[in-house]
């Protein structure tokens, strides 16, 4: 009876070190996705309050603009 217990403790033991990579890579693609939506929204902001001098200076247009709102990040 001992021998079946090591076993069972070291089945789960195996499967609770195999998810702990699983559950690090997914929180950290989700982190990495929502610092890029957050860097994404920062720009849009700067490029809304910028006037249509300012953005032909950088070498866009209002149309450019709204393109890059629509884009998916």
């Amino acid at each position: 009876m001992r021998s079946t217990m090591s076993i069972q403790e070291g089945f789960l033991q195996s499967r609770e070190t195999q998810g702990a990579p699983l559950v690090q890579s997914w929180l950290s693609t989700l982190v990495g996705r929502f610092l890029a939506w957050r860097k994404h929204m920062n720009e849009l902001q700067e490029l809304a309050c910028m006037n249509d001098r300012e953005l032909a200076d950088v070498g866009l247009s209002r149309s450019d603009v709204q393109a890059f709102r629509r884009a998916r990040f």
